[in-house]
């Protein structure tokens, strides 16, 4: 490869996304948008991040995730009996 010819690296910034926990995301520097914040960034987020999975396989199992957690929650240990302190 002849190194004359190439072209040097450049870094496109195509935004940042940050998912902030509950139902709340922010997403900045978005092209034409600055800033969204909030239940819509959250959907916008969840939007993209199941766009961007490679197979359908993946995108089902990721709602499916997500449905589980909607309804028991992330910590399924409290379903058994309750630990008491030694």
């Amino acid at each position: 490869m002849d190194e004359s010819k190439t072209k040097p690296f450049e870094f496109h910034n195509k935004g940042t996304m940050a998912y902030l926990g509950g139902l709340t995301a922010i997403m900045a520097n978005l092209p034409g948008v600055s800033r969204i914040t909030g239940f819509v960034a959250f959907l916008a987020w969840r939007f993209t991040y199941w766009f961007l999975q490679l197979s359908m396989r993946n995108r089902f199992m990721l709602v499916t995730d997500w449905l589980r957690t909607f309804i028991f929650g992330r910590d399924l240990t409290r379903f058994g009996p309750r630990s008491k302190p030694t």
